[in-house]
């Protein structure tokens, strides 16, 4: 068996069922939610925590983001996927029309095309009179070959928001577990801190199943994203804390 090298799948068919799978295509979908949930989330506390507000304001402010923000960031992955089908046919119906009305020009562009990727004499004839002798075929081709779309959407835009969202709020909930079981102040935003570090870690980790990064290097740049987020939210709330009290 070929051995793993710390990112991907272990072996090529693997990487084959996972690139065409509607579960594949998931996957970035619920690593994008969880890790915005997981950042924005531990954000609000670490700001409420330098702002030293209590347990109870943590968590509505937290719960306030974490629906919020999850429903906002599903709902525009649903509506960016919708609005990249929508293109792709507008330019599918384009490319057909020209086809139907300039067919000459068209096969023009595909014998161009089959040039650079060096055909010649009769094998370049054979190749052009393969693809327009097939109008749909034909339209494929300039689709990938002059326009650069694929169309390959294996998962649908609603499910693909959903499962965003669902990451967002499943995951993006844990920085704020802490608040809830009755811990405040030093001891809660220490726990909630271990939590999301951990979570952030396993999320950035995870990633390696879809790109080829090592597993542990994705997980310690998803932590220094987080923990950057984090610091900066919790000096804001430490310094307009003080601001504020100094002007009332």
């Amino acid at each position: 068996m070929p051995k793993r090298n710390g990112a991907g799948p272990a072996t090529h068919d693997e990487a084959d069922r996972l690139q065409r799978s509607v579960s594949g295509a998931y996957l970035g979908n619920f690593i994008l939610g969880a890790n915005d949930g997981l950042v924005t989330t531990f954000a609000v506390v670490a700001g409420a925590s330098g702002a030293k507000l209590t347990a109870a304001i943590v968590i509505i402010f937290g719960l306030a983001n974490l629906l919020a923000d999850g429903m906002s960031m599903g709902l525009g992955n649903y509506l960016g996927r919708r609005s990249e089908l929508d293109y792709h046919r507008r330019q599918r119906q384009h490319e057909h029309d020209e086809v139907e009305r300039f067919p000459g020009h068209e096969a023009q562009e595909v014998r161009e095309a089959f040039q650079r990727w060096g055909f010649s004499g009769p094998r370049l004839e054979e190749a052009v009179q393969t693809i327009t002798n097939d109008k749909k075929r034909w339209v494929d081709f300039m689709m990938r070959q002059e326009l650069h779309i694929i169309e390959n959407q294996p998962a649908s835009p609603a499910r693909q928001g959903l499962v965003t969202f669902a990451a967002f709020v499943a995951i993006g909930i844990i920085p704020i577990l802490p608040y809830f079981v009755g811990l405040n102040g030093t001891r809660a935003l220490w726990s909630s801190a271990l939590l999301t570090a951990g979570s952030l870690f396993a999320v950035g980790a995870s990633r390696s199943a879809i790109t080829v990064q090592k597993w542990y290097w994705g997980g310690v740049q998803m932590l220094l994203v987080g923990g950057s987020a984090a610091a900066v939210a919790y000096l804001v709330g430490f310094v307009m804390e003080r601001f504020v009290g100094a002007t009332i």
